[in-house]
This record gives C-alpha cells, structure tokens and sequence, in this order.
C-alpha cells in the first residue's frame, strides 16, 4: 500500500500536517477536500496520530473552503487545549529543574515543548503530553525524596520501592513514572532512553552536547539539534511509527536542519551503528510527509530494514483503520521489536534477564529485600500481563 491508496480522510491529514506546506500541497488539498471526505475519520485519525494543531495550521493555511465548521471547532478545541497543557508543562518543567538542581542534579528535558521550539518555532504547534526528563543515575532514591517533596508519588512501578529493589529496576528499565497527587500531571524520569542498555541510542544521553533550551520564558537543558534528530528517529523506530507525530517531527526537523548538520547527524548516526534506524525514518517521512531528502550518506529505499520498517508501518495502520489505540503491543511482541533494533547473543541475554526481572513480579507477590533473588524463578510461571485491544481511540495526552 502507498501513499495514493490510503483513505481520502488520511491522505488529507498527511497533507496538512506538512511543514511548510508548499502551494503544491495546498492545491492536492483543495483537490482531495472537494471529494466527499469522512470528516469523523479525519478528526479521529488526527487526535490519535497526535497532530490536532498541525492539521488545525495546514488547514487554515490552504483556506479550505469545503472543511465543515465543526471539523475546525473541534480541531481548535484540541489545539486550545494542548496549548495550555504545553504552559503547565513549561512552569512545571522548570519547577523541578530548579528544585533538583538546589540538590546537584542536573536534568535534560526530552522532546516535549523544547522539541517544539526548535522545529516549528512555536511551543503550542505539538502535541503536549507527559513530561520526560532524563537524569543522572546515581542517588535514585535521592531523586524520588525530591520529587515527592513537590507532592509527586511513584506510580510505575507499581510496588514498594526499595533500594535494593530500585538498583535491580534500575538495572533493566529505563525510567519510572511519577503522578502529582493533586494534578494528575505525569513524569517520566529517565535514566537511560531505552529499557535495553545496549541500544546504541543510549550513548545520546551520555555523549550528546547539551544545549540550553527555552520556552515560553523559562530555560533548560535539552539534547542538540542533531541527537534530537537522532533520538527521535530511533525513538519512532521503537514503536515501528504507530503514532505518525513522530514522522511529522523528522519531516520538521529535515526542514530546519542546514545540509551540514544533516552531514553531521547522518556522520554521528553511522558512529553510533544506527544508520539504518535514521535511513529508514527519513524515507518514511519522505513518502509519507513530503521531506524532500537526498544524501550519499542514506542507506537505500530498498534496504532490508527499511522494507521491514515499512512493512510493519502499514500493517499497524491498515490493522488500526488508520487510527491507532494506545500502543500496547504485548510483551513479546515489544520483545521482538527490541531484538530486530538490537539483534546479537548479549542483547538476548538482556531481554530475557528483563523478562525475569519484570517489577509486576513484585506486585503479584511482595518479596522480602532478602527473598529478591527468587524473582526469576516466579518470572518463569507468572504469565505476562496480557495486551488487550481498547474499545475505542486512546486519549492523546499522554505522550511526549
């Protein structure tokens, strides 16, 4: 299946969520707009890929005059909405950064609202969702004491947590999950950016220059331009592009990366063995978004983990109708995902040692400190959480 096949409905939102939107674009819009388009569809598909206010500016941009008023009443909803998200997000953002740096910590903020910045010059033009910081290793204990004294409490794992059982979390995930007892608001705080510590995306978090960041008047550390880049592609690869936000976001920061920095990025990305991840996410959004991409440094359109990326992109969306349900796509299903971005013997090891090690383990029954070492032998007969399908699309705002 290719770009022209798709429903009217998502080839229509494809369109409009092109940054810039060229006038080429806006005539295929006009074109498509005139047929008789499933306006529901389109409105469901754009909440659940995640590009309401991206849909809402191409659509005002092209001045559609066949769009219904209630398709830009509810996009303007969404985009209000995620605006103001994206303001409490800025202030609580800062909140933490100050009070963790009073301690000696020092935080990096992940996409969100300074990914936002940077690609469309607007901090309201993404979706907003949870807010992902990534943070030194040590004193992890140290670091839950802060966040609870700004009246966050430990919601993922969902177990006591103590020392001993933190440094074995630790060791096999990649972050915990915090709620604000009061706002409902969600932290993620990562340690490492993938669950697999020999993704080669984790040296980003360890090497990457930090910039400084800001935001609607408030400042903070964030990865550069390029590891932004390189960290998106990898990060969308993970999830094989269920959420076509992320695709949206390459195809932005293709448009405002000058050649250099792309030649640097792509220079950075062969170092660090994760060419094949990037290729494949500049082709994806070339066909699917309109990035407009040529470099000698690309792996081919026919390389066989682009194909394979691209197989599994169109299976999820033909599966999904085109409007994907939160991502949960089963343990061992993520485990294969894992295992083809991380293929070797060691990266085996690891995936399984996680399996045995997985938390809910200790949720189902409460170990002692001193009886943790029996955790494997109870991860071999208690059976996985089983994924199961949503009855209808998931809420959008909890996402990075």
């Amino acid at each position: 299946m290719s770009f022209d096949n798709f429903p009217p409905h998502f080839r229509l939102l494809l369109l409009a969520v092109r940054v810039p939107l060229t006038s080429a674009d806006a005539e295929r819009l006009r074109r498509i707009a005139a047929n008789d388009i499933d306006w529901r569809a389109f409105l469901a598909a754009a909440h659940s890929h995640r590009l309401s206010p991206l849909a809402l500016c191409g659509l005002q941009s092209a001045a559609l005059s066949a769009v219904p008023d209630f398709v830009f009443r509810e996009l303007q909803s969404s985009q209000q909405a995620s605006a103001m998200r994206a303001v409490k997000i800025t202030l609580e953002t800062q909140r933490i950064v100050n009070h963790f740096a009073a301690s000696g910590f020092t935080l990096i903020c992940l996409k969100g609202i300074t990914l936002s910045q940077t690609i469309y010059g607007d901090p309201y033009l993404r979706h907003s969702g949870d807010l992902d910081l990534l943070t030194e290793e040590r004193d992890l204990p140290g670091q839950l004491l802060r966040m609870r004294e700004l009246g966050y409490e430990l919601v993922d794992p969902a177990c006591a947590a103590s020392p001993r059982r933190l440094r074995l979390y630790i060791r096999y995930q990649k972050d915990l999950s915090l709620c604000h007892v009061q706002s409902g608001r969600m932290v993620d705080l990562h340690w490492r950016l993938f669950n697999n510590r020999l993704h080669k995306a984790n040296r980003l978090g360890m090497t990457a220059p930090i910039n400084p960041g800001q935001s609607i008047n408030a400042s903070f550390r964030t990865l550069s331009r390029l590891d932004q880049f390189v960290y998106c592609a990898a990060h969308g690869s993970a999830d094989a592009w269920v959420y076509f936000k992320g695709l949206a976001d390459i195809a932005a920061l293709l448009h405002v990366l000058s050649p250099e920095e792309l030649t640097q990025a792509l220079i950075r990305t062969a170092t660090l063995g994760l060419l094949p991840q990037v290729s494949s996410a500049i082709h994806l959004a070339a066909e699917f978004m309109g990035a407009r991409v040529q470099h000698p440094l690309l792996l081919s359109p026919g390389d066989s983990f682009h194909q394979a990326m691209r197989s599994k992109v169109i299976r999820n969306l033909e599966r999904s109708a085109f409007t994907p349900r939160r991502h949960n796509p089963g343990l061992f299903a993520a485990m294969r995902i894992e295992l083809q971005l991380t293929p070797g013997l060691r990266s085996m090891r690891e995936v399984i040692r996680r399996y045995l090690w997985r938390p809910r383990i200790w949720s189902i029954v409460n170990l002692p400190d001193a009886l943790l070492w029996l955790t494997p032998l109870l991860g071999l007969v208690i059976p996985p959480r089983v994924a199961r399908a949503p009855s209808g699309p998931s809420p959008p705002a909890h996402d990075a």
